[in-house]
């Protein structure tokens, strides 16, 4: 009888057993072979696999030292906060309740000729150089310096912006109120007014005293409208303690703005402290929270319009025979272009400088799509708010921020207007800034009456609105999901204007300054902060409006 060698028997020792020409030992050789031989084969695509992914990542990281986007939607959500801000927005919105709806064709159709593939050279740049403004200039060195300037202006821009996000958080505190209260904008301000009378029975005596924290919250006495809001703005969001006055003194720091704002930065670099790795996953957040919270407000307030309303109706400032004679129209709509689909293409490039997936068709359709979708549901909205406060009896102008006596963006719809306010304004002339826009008035006098001002949208027109309709009327849910909307898209923005400038910096040396990147952001931002404590002043219209006239064009006609 054969002895069969055990399972547990070597190869090698089959393999000399088999000099005995033993047919069973041969047999046993041969079938333990080909099933080693079938091992090394089933496992030889798994080790070439980990292979091809670890050369693909030695490549990834030879290409683009700073890494590439966790997610393959991060980086379309990351330019959606290139294109949609909280002041584009703001500022769109204005503009199509005074110009009506030709304001936004001639947008739509100055976007297809101009701005989109503006904005699309900018991405193919950077995704097909795998480099940001600063580093795309190693094709030819000598424009290096536009590069550098390129990165200034990034700086320059997200330093004195991001004072606005600052103030949509006093907004979003005091939106949180019930049905019985009061919102605090429609409330008298008494550091302002030396007589508070009420709008209906009762009366209210001269408040002598230094608190600017006097609340007037008789649920039965309706006050003016014309002056709360825009005392709220001006007394209590910014605190311009001194504006009544003719030499406001010395300049102090106001905590609450100062306070709010290194918040605002405190995100920011908790965002982008880990690099792409945290800012690719937070932007989700940033970006689909508000996108579909605007969808829902503006169904919410759209049905508080009638059913069968027409298009007249939702847009009452169109005049079609202006479509192609109004020249201010069509300057408007080119600087609209300009800020949303060109001004941040610094932060797109480099945005796209670290994908490395070939889906630029997809990425631009979306944001594309997306951005067109926000804008025109801005539109809706502010026209929707127009017309509700006109059917309350008021009718929404342009203002001022200097003086008291020019601040008011409200008129009562029965008074007999000035010659001022019988020109219309879609035919006065308008200069659109990143922060806000001017409208000057015919007549007007500049050195007190510029008419500049900043997020009208925000602190005018739909703080007027709630405060017209009531808590009752209108949840105030409402309101804080349009304050934390804004909020979101705010620090999108930034979050993509601070990234930028963060790699523009480690662009110099980047391996070695990739293993300080956590250092770096908290500097840049921390540097940043104190540079943009002079927003947190009573001077800061007049710094905002300086340096909008210096990193902006401005409309002389």
């Amino acid at each position: 009888m054969v002895n069969v060698p055990p399972p547990t028997t070597t190869l090698e020792n089959a393999a000399t057993m088999m000099t005995n020409h033993d047919p069973a030992l041969c047999r046993q050789y041969f079938y333990f072979s080909q099933r080693r031989q079938r091992i090394r084969t089933c496992d030889r695509p798994g080790r070439d696999a980990e292979r091809d992914d670890e050369r693909g990542e030695n490549e990834d990281e030879e290409e683009n030292p700073l890494g590439k986007w966790p997610h393959a939607l991060s980086p379309v959500f990351a330019y959606l906060g290139c294109t949609l801000g909280l002041f584009n927005i703001s500022r769109f919105a204005i503009l199509s309740t005074q110009f009506g709806l030709n304001f936004l064709l001639q947008f739509l159709l100055l976007s297809f000729v101009i701005g989109i593939p503006l904005f699309t050279l900018q991405v193919c740049l950077g995704q097909r150089l795998a480099a940001g403004a600063v580093d795309m200039w190693k094709i030819s060195p000598l424009f290096q310096g536009v590069g550098i300037a390129l990165l200034l202006a990034q700086a320059f821009i997200g330093i004195y912006s991001i004072v606005g996000v600052s103030w949509m958080f006093v907004y979003f505190r005091d939106s949180f109120i019930t049905k019985q209260d009061r919102y605090r904008w429609a409330e008298p301000y008494p550091l302002y007014r030396d007589d508070i009378r009420p709008t209906t029975s009762g009366s209210i005596s001269n408040p002598n005293t230094s608190s600017f924290n006097i609340r007037f919250t008789d649920p039965a006495v309706s006050y003016n409208l014309l002056e709360t809001v825009p005392d709220y703005f001006n007394g209590v969001v910014l605190q311009r303690h001194h504006l009544n006055e003719p030499d406001p003194g010395v300049v102090t720091l106001k905590f609450q703005v100062a306070f709010n704002l290194a918040v605002v930065w405190m995100i920011v670099f908790v965002s982008l402290s880990k690099g792409l790795r945290s800012y690719g996953k937070v932007v989700y957040v940033f970006t689909l929270v508000p996108v579909f919270g605007t969808l829902v407000l503006c169904t919410k307030m759209l049905g508080l319009l009638p059913t069968n309303a027409s298009v007249s109706l939702f847009f009452p400032s169109t005049v079609w025979q202006e479509f192609f004679t109004n020249g201010r129209s069509w300057v408007a709509a080119m600087s609209e272009v300009f800020l949303t689909w060109g001004l941040l293409g610094s932060a797109a490039m480099q945005i796209a400088a670290h994908h490395k997936h070939k889906t630029l068709y997809r990425d631009t359709s979306l944001v594309i799509i997306v951005t067109f979708l926000v804008l025109l549901l801005a539109s809706f909205l502010a026209n929707t708010c127009s017309n509700i406060l006109k059917y309350h009896g008021y009718v929404y102008t342009s203002s001022s921020f200097e003086r008291i006596s020019v601040y008011s963006f409200m008129k009562p719809y029965n008074q007999i207007f000035t010659s001022d306010y019988n020109t219309p304004e879609r035919l006065m002339p308008h200069a659109s800034f990143l922060v806000g826009e001017r409208v000057t008035k015919p007549n007007a006098d500049l050195n007190y009456e510029s008419g500049y001002q900043v997020l009208r949208l925000a602190t005018e027109l739909v703080p007027a609105t709630l405060a017209a309709l009531g808590a009752e009327q209108v949840s105030p849910f409402w309101a804080v999901l349009f304050y934390f909307i804004l909020i979101l898209f705010g620090i999108a923005q930034q979050l993509a204007i601070w990234h930028c400038v963060i790699t523009g910096i480690m662009a110099i040396n980047t391996k070695m300054m990739k293993l300080w990147e956590t250092t770096i952001t908290f500097f840049s931002c921390a540097c940043a902060y104190i540079l943009g404590l002079p927003m947190a002043t009573e001077v800061r219209f007049h710094c905002l409006l300086q340096f909008e006239k210096f990193t902006n064009y401005e409309e002389n006609n």
